[in-house]
């Protein structure tokens, strides 16, 4: 209860129309595009940044809750990635 899922487009805005008029919890869950510096800049940078200047009013405690990728470890063979 509460919760209302927004789908929008991150890299260009499109369905930020949908926010709903005060938030105060935002789950980023976001993916680059490509594997590049560039990817990942547009992504986690960028469109983080554009959609927090798109909220129309967040809360003054807005809480950020932002979900990454273990890719971040450079596996590239196939190996388990966990805590440890």
């Amino acid at each position: 209860p509460g919760i209302q899922p927004v789908a929008a487009d991150l890299l260009t805005g499109a369905g930020y129309a949908a926010l709903p008029g005060a938030i105060d919890t935002l789950i980023y869950a976001a993916t680059p595009a490509e594997r590049s510096e560039a990817g990942y800049r547009a992504i986690y940078v960028d469109a983080l940044g554009r959609l927090l200047d798109a909220l129309p009013r967040p809360a003054s405690t807005l809480r950020l809750i932002y979900v990454s990728s273990a890719a971040v470890y450079g596996q590239d063979a196939g190996e388990m990635v966990d805590e440890n």
